[in-house]
């Protein structure tokens, strides 16, 4: 990350933080923030931030205000980021997801739509998918807007994948957002 922020490239975090499988020795908040600190864009799941950083948004855990404040507090929290994205999924069934996510910057915000995904197929990668396809708009020079729903909508349709590789097209991923 220190080699890449040196040359100048744009690096992105993704703290997907998984309680169960660490078993560093340390918490997560003990490693996390120094790694963040060295990353241009944050991306996290709803529990990643109180679980990696410390940090806790205000109002109704996945609400608009708790996401927006969660990314005030962030960005302020680690200066070097530029931007900070966000899933925010809520489950009903192990096949019943509503899913929508989240992206901040320090002069904007945007909220993709929520997907209602029924008979998922895999969750194993989608939020992978998330990040791949908000990166890909980000590169693409698209807005931050732009960017959010083509992340939110390559996520939903990985969720019709099964494996942790999502096998759709940019095009189809277009489409849908």
């Amino acid at each position: 990350m220190s080699q890449a922020r040196e040359r100048g490239v744009h690096v992105s975090i993704d703290l997907n933080h998984r309680e169960r499988l660490w078993d560093y020795g340390v918490s997560a908040s003990e490693i996390m923030p120094s790694l963040v600190e060295k990353a241009d864009t944050l991306i996290a799941g709803r529990g990643d931030c109180p679980a990696c950083l410390g940090i806790e948004g205000d109002g109704e855990s996945g609400s608009d205000v708790w996401a927006t404040s969660l990314s005030d507090k962030v960005l302020t929290s680690f200066p070097n980021l530029s931007r900070f994205g966000l899933t925010i999924r809520s489950s009903s069934s192990a096949d019943e997801h509503q899913w929508r996510a989240f992206v901040g910057s320090r002069s904007e915000t945007a909220f993709s739509r929520t997907y209602t995904m029924s008979h998922v197929v895999d969750r194993v990668g989608t939020g992978d998918a998330f990040c791949a396809g908000q990166i890909y708009a980000l590169m693409d020079n698209q807005t931050l807007q732009e960017a959010v729903n083509f992340g939110a909508a390559a996520n939903s349709l990985k969720h019709s994948v099964a494996g942790d590789t999502n096998q759709v097209s940019a095009q189809e991923v277009s489409d849908l957002a």
